[in-house]
């Protein structure tokens, strides 16, 4: 099967007047980056919360009393105290899993009859404790009777009921503490001093006397019974006053914390949840309660700060289990948490003494939570801060994180919005980013500026530029922003006379960022602001300059001014019309601002296309046919994908008849008719995404309950409409004929994903094929696991060695879909749990436009694998036919599916990084989602789940086995993706992942930065892998992985069983830096030339390629591994002294191999292809300065793979793809117009041409038409 080659054809190609969620293609004129200067306004009202009240604290937490932790390690906290935010007063905060600040909620009931009658989603009593069960909230609200209510995530009521109080003699004694399990509601009372007993007596209107615990059923809220405490009138009541109360993982034990009796004691729970054995065993020291005159005199131990009686309770605020039984107690006026194991004894605690001290840990601690990770949280509570704790082996305590609960300002939320939009390389690919900050026209003026409770500071800076607009200016300003404070006065007009000037003819030592006579280049100002600026006139005629005389246009965004007066906002309406945007943005928080800016960018339009629609390829064939995906790129709906099955004669190389378009064969359909199906939501089948399901899938695509034009909740209507409209109808009315009910072009552009052909299996099995490493090879391997019975078999839902053939494709839709070979027609369609979310995104305030997005634009990979898949513990391994994607820069993820039945696709396991959020989340194959918070930069607790460095995931999955434990593991090798170039915290890392282990991670391998380079490193290529499978010299288990990464470093790291696995070494150093462009973006092609392994590879700034100048000076390489197979440390790593440089200077064994210049600012624009004893570069040379505008030249460099020396072919214009090589033909897909040379065979987008290569022996061979390499 070695004639079905795959192809993958990536293309990057960049803005000239747009500026689009996604980067318009060549072939449209759109080479040019547009140029976008940030405007910052700096006055000192942008150091107010949006409410405009000025910062006077440290903190807007107000003393909590309780924590709790969502599904989605999102962090709840209730305070005794109100929170007042934007000038209303709240009782819960809730934080990220990062612990930066998300959202306040269950407001302070301030109604006057709110002591009587409390409001569901409300709160009016001073009730410490709520619990998190499922998602819901449960909480206590006390006035003149308890209520308990249940709300959803968003404070949304579900179902309330007022309860009866609990009596002490004459007076009531309300519920203050709750924990929730499946089936009950456990309540304790509190007020109630240590003299409350339990005696008949006691009892009134049929009630429990206080301190007792009450159990609900959890359903209805129906009460079931009350339990009294332990204890007597002498012995006092041990469950009096209590202040916590907690019910073990397993539902069998229950925890109560008595700050009147000064005891914590656990208790056995049975009869199914509803009994309660009173008669406890003690947690600590004290176990009578508080002295009654002469009784007890040892209450001075509970004063013992950690000496003699460290376990003695003073009072025990809050109490928890962990998943082991282990127990843990916050004391109050001890500043400390204790803990005890799962008996009772204590083991260790962590605070000290005086919480006023220097270094004072806790400053009376009320609450204490541990989530399902068994991370510690802890209510600080008069530090106004929570804290995560945790003990190690050794019982040892300390802190791992705090809460960020500094109060946030319009400043802290716009640097924020800022580092979000330079980092979104959506965005950044086609555009070059500016920051300028303005204010104050000069320096160092004093300014009342309370940016931090109330002090004077300096603005030192006014107005400025502070990153000039440039191809790494979003690098620049992911740091630099943080740099910009709040301070002085509204002055626009300086600013924006700065700003025409520096893009006239340059200032303050910065050159004008425009191409003298590209007239295709964009430029725009944003203008960012929450005052009224003076001058206004004066503004309005300076915007007017900047477009009539410049074309540069103005966005002007209102942020946070809902409160100014219609005539003032006249401003921001008057600069947006001035400034050729037509209408402001307006925001009032943090999410309005980036959707709004985010939305804006994407549909900026100015000036006219220049060239023809384009065709991107991305190209298999298989026999005697070419599968090719094309598209038409479109500036605001989604672009229009085809893919073709062509006829190939491989003996004349001529590109024949089309035999259909899967395009023609959709349209053709009826959304309602087609199978389109997700994971995650509850409901199985292959057509399980339709608005019958709409309750299921609403909280998956508006994963943050938000309409994105209306920044409220989603109506059912909405819903609705996105469903459709992803299903193929013109919801959106992107034709503008009025009709949104009838169809679209259902098929998206595939863009850089590959498309992979799968049918029959037919892997190769053999007990030994004659060459030394056969038993390291997949066909051993599948001769001893009996591959041939899975062959022959029947499990692929039909004959397996029969089974149906399939071109399957991921398009940027969000769908991957599965279209029958024979006739073109659709299967199913798939839209994976980690890109549902990002769906909406294509909804856009603009009449008849969508957004058209990246969605699965990554390469799949497919192979047979033997494993597990069951769930029922038993060791049962069979064959399965598994496939893996990447989503490109459809996002940081990957997951995988199980089609071994290709009618009936099983979800396998999705993994998801959001790095906005900062949290990971794996769907098991189950469908069951987990996730993780994490802060950056420091490791998770879990390093079977810590993505936090996984990137844009460009890099495909390299499926392999390496021997684990002495057995075979199957694994997936991929790149950390791309970061953009921009922001450091992810993209340089190496993940091994188990797909047995349904894809956590098995290693994660750092790539060490290069001192010198000033790239911000990633790995977005392909790893290059050299198992058993493609070489006799690889007598090992495992792989040898190659990684090449941005800043031009090549990786070697030993996946192999011999010598130590996943050492790493520095095998090459391309000595690249943002001015010379040489970044690695492309994988390695490998050969064996004269017995040495040898990899090829080129450079070239993929997003800037119509950059030109003489910085610019990219390079090829052939370069050897000399210890293949072996892996030893090479130190120092090898450069270009140690290279020749081609054509009479070929290497000598004692060389490391040849590198060539590439002049005129050519780059390399994809892999580079083996073709015996030649090997291909695709190469883009940009025109001169006065054609700019216009594509570049495709040119074809033929090398020799052993010496470097070339030859050059020019294709056509645009850029051209990967090479095909079949036989004796080369194939390969242009963005352009091809040449018309008479040796050149063109049809669409593809071009055929005979190869004139030697052949050689020596090639490494790629064993198995599934695996993509």
């Amino acid at each position: 099967m070695k004639n079905k080659i795959a192809l993958v054809g990536i293309l990057f190609c960049l803005f000239i007047s747009n500026v689009f969620a996604k980067s318009p293609p060549l072939g449209t004129g759109a080479l040019v980056p547009t140029n976008i200067m940030l405007m910052l306004d700096n006055s000192g009202s942008m150091a107010w919360d949006l409410s405009g009240n000025q910062l006077t604290s440290n903190s807007f937490l107000n003393r909590p009393t309780d924590i709790n932790v969502d599904s989605k390690g999102n962090i709840y906290v209730w305070s005794s105290s109100n929170t007042v935010i934007e000038g209303k007063n709240y009782k819960m905060l809730v934080f990220n899993p990062d612990g930066t600040f998300k959202k306040a909620m269950i407001e302070y009931n301030q109604s006057g009859q709110a002591y009587f009658n409390q409001t569901c989603g409300k709160s009016y009593g001073s009730n410490p404790k709520f619990d998190i069960h499922n998602d819901q909230i449960y909480y206590l609200d006390s006035g003149f009777r308890t209520s308990i209510h249940v709300v959803d995530l968003n404070g949304n009521c579900i179902r309330t009921k007022q309860l009866d109080h609990q009596y002490y003699g004459g007076y009531w004694s309300p519920y203050m503490t709750i924990d929730v399990t499946d089936s009950h509601i456990y309540l304790g009372t509190g007020r109630c001093s240590f003299y409350c007993y339990n005696n008949a007596a006691s009892q009134r209107d049929g009630q429990r006397a206080a301190g007792s615990i009450t159990i609900l059923n959890r359903s209805n809220l129906n009460k079931i019974t009350s339990f009294g405490g332990q204890g007597s009138y002498y012995q006092h009541n041990l469950w009096a006053d209590q202040s916590d109360i907690a019910v073990s993982p397993d539902g069998l034990k229950l925890l109560v914390a008595s700050k009147g009796a000064s005891s914590v004691m656990l208790h056995d729970i049975y009869g199914g949840g509803t009994n309660v054995n009173n008669n406890g065993t003690k947690v600590g020291g004290r176990p009578n309660g508080r002295p009654n005159q002469n009784y007890d005199r040892s209450w001075w131990k509970a004063w013992d700060y950690g000496g003699s009686y460290p376990d003695y309770h003073y009072d025990p605020y809050g109490v928890d289990f962990d998943s082991s039984g282990n127990i843990y107690v916050v004391d109050g006026p001890k500043h400390m948490i204790k803990k005890f194991n799962s008996s009772g004894t204590y083991q260790a605690s962590y605070g000290s003494r005086d919480c006023w001290a220097a270094g004072g840990d806790f400053c009376y601690p009320r609450g204490v939570f541990v989530d399902n990770n068994d991370k510690i949280w802890v209510a600080d509570s008069s530090n106004n801060l929570v804290k995560q704790i945790s003990f190690n082996n050794s019982n040892v305590g300390s802190k791992v994180s705090t809460l960020s609960t500094e109060p946030v300002s319009r400043m802290d939320i716009a640097r924020k919005v800022i580092k979000r939009i330079v980092s979104n390389t959506e965005l950044t690919s086609s555009a070059n980013f500016g920051l300028m900050e303005w204010g104050h026209p000069y320096r160092s003026i004093r300014w009342f500026a309370p940016y931090r409770y109330d002090t004077w500071r300096y603005n030192y800076y006014g107005t400025r530029i502070r990153v000039p607009v440039s191809p790494d200016g979003a690098k620049k300003i992911f740091t630099d922003v943080d740099n910009v404070f709040a301070g002085g006065g509204t002055y626009l007009a300086p600013a924006l006379n700065i700003a025409k000037n520096y893009f006239a003819n340059g200032h303050s030592g910065f050159s004008s960022p425009r191409i003298p006579g590209a007239k295709c280049q964009s430029n725009y100002l944003i203008v960012i602001s929450d005052g009224v600026w003076a001058s206004h006139n004066q503004v309005r005629g300076i915007a007017r300059d900047l477009k009539s005389q410049y074309e540069i246009k103005t966005f002007s965004v209102g942020f946070a001014v809902s409160s100014l007066s219609s005539s003032t906002k006249q401003r921001y309406v008057d600069l947006a019309v001035d400034g050729g945007t037509v209408s402001p943005l307006y925001a009032d928080n943090e999410a309005e601002m980036i959707a709004k800016l985010t939305d804006a960018i994407k549909q900026v339009v100015s000036g006219s296309l220049t060239f023809n629609n384009p065709a991107i390829m991305s190209d298999v064939q298989k026999g005697d046919f070419i599968y090719q995906s094309t598209f038409k790129y479109s500036k605001n709906t989604q672009w229009e994908g085809h893919l073709k099955k062509h006829k190939f004669d491989s003996s004349t190389g001529q590109i024949g008849a089309t035999e259909w378009d899967a395009a023609d064969k959709l349209n053709s359909k009826s959304s309602s008719s087609r199978n389109i199906w997700t994971a995650g939501i509850g409901i199985e089948g292959t057509n399980n995404f339709t608005t019958s399901n709409r309750d299921q899938l609403k909280s998956v695509l508006f994963p943050d309950n938000l309409y994105p034009t209306t920044q409220s909740a989603p109506t059912n209507n909405q819903v609705d409409g996105l469903i459709n409209f992803i299903r193929g109808d013109d919801v959106f009315d992107e034709d503008g004929d009025g009709n949104t009910s009838e169809s679209r072009h259902k098929l998206a552009d595939i863009y850089h994903a590959n498309v992979n052909v799968v049918g029959p299996v037919d892997g190769v099995s053999n007990s030994n094929d004659g060459t030394v490493n056969f038993d390291k090879k997949t066909s051993y391997y599948n001769y001893l696991n009996n591959y041939d019975n899975f062959k022959t078999g029947n499990s692929c839902g039909e004959a397996c060695n029969a089974r149906s053939e399939v071109v399957i494709a991921g398009a940027n839709s969000g769908i991957l879909h599965a279209f029958d070979t024979r006739d073109g027609n659709e299967l199913w369609g798939y839209i994976p749990p980690n890109v549902i979310g990002k769906l909406k995104t294509m909804i856009t305030n603009k009449d008849n436009a969508s957004n058209p997005i990246y969605g699965i634009d990554g390469t799949a990979t497919i192979k047979d694998i033997f494993f597990d898949d069951t769930t029922d513990n038993v060791d049962n391994p069979r064959w399965r036919t598994i496939l893996m994607s990447a989503l490109g820069a459809g996002g940081h993820g990957y997951f995988a599916l199980d089609i071994t039945n290709i009618k009936s696709p099983k979800h396998l396991f999705a993994i998801e990084n959001d790095t906005f959020n900062n949290n990971v989340k794996i769907w098991d194959s189950s469908e069951r989602v987990r996730e993780y918070g994490y802060t950056p930069g420091t490791p998770m607790g879990n390093p079977e789940v810590d993505y936090q460095k996984l990137g844009e995931a460009w890099s495909a999955p390299y499926i392999f086995r390496i021997k684990h434990n002495g057995k075979d593991k199957w694994v997936a090798a991929v790149g950390g993706g791309f970061n953009g170039a921009t922001n450091p915290n992810y993209g340089s890392v190496v993940y091994i992942i188990d797909i047995e282990g349904e894809g956590e991670i098995l290693k994660t391998i750092e790539i060490t930065d290069t001192n010198n380079s000033n790239i911000v490193n990633s790995i977005p290529a392909d790893l290059t892998i050299i198992t058993a499978d493609q070489t006799q010299k690889a007598n090992y288990h495992g792989a040898m992985i190659y990684a090449a990464d941005l800043e031009g470093k090549i990786t070697k790291i030993n996946a192999t069983d011999i010598g130590n696995m996943f050492d790493q070494t520095v095998l090459f150093n391309a000595e690249s830096n943002s001015s010379n462009g040489r970044y690695i973006y492309n994988s390695l092609e490998a050969t064996i030339n004269n017995d040495k392994l040898w990899l090829y590879f080129g450079t070239g700034d993929k997003h800037r390629l119509q950059t030109k100048n003489s910085n610019v000076r990219n390079r090829l390489y052939g370069i050897k591994d000399k210890d293949f197979p072996s892996h030893r440390p090479v130190l120092p790593a090898g450069d270009v002294s140690q290279c020749k440089t081609g054509k009479n200077n070929c290497p000598t064994d004692n060389d490391l191999g040849w590198y060539k210049d590439l002049d005129n600012s050519k780059k390399v624009t994809a892999k580079p292809t083996i073709d015996n004893d030649l090997v291909y570069f695709p190469i883009y040379e940009p025109l001169d300065a006065a054609k700019i505008c216009d594509a570049g030249n495709a040119l074809l460099y033929s090398s020799n793979s052993k010496c470097g020396d070339a030859t050059f072919r020019k294709i056509g214009s645009g850029v051209l793809s990967e090479v095909l090589v079949q036989k004796d033909n080369i194939i390969v897909g242009i963005s352009g117009e091809a040449s018309k040379d008479s040796d050149l065979k063109s049809k669409d987008n593809l071009v055929s041409l005979k190869s004139k290569s030697k052949k050689t022996d020596d090639k490494i061979i790629i064993d198995g038409w599934r695996q993509l390499d």
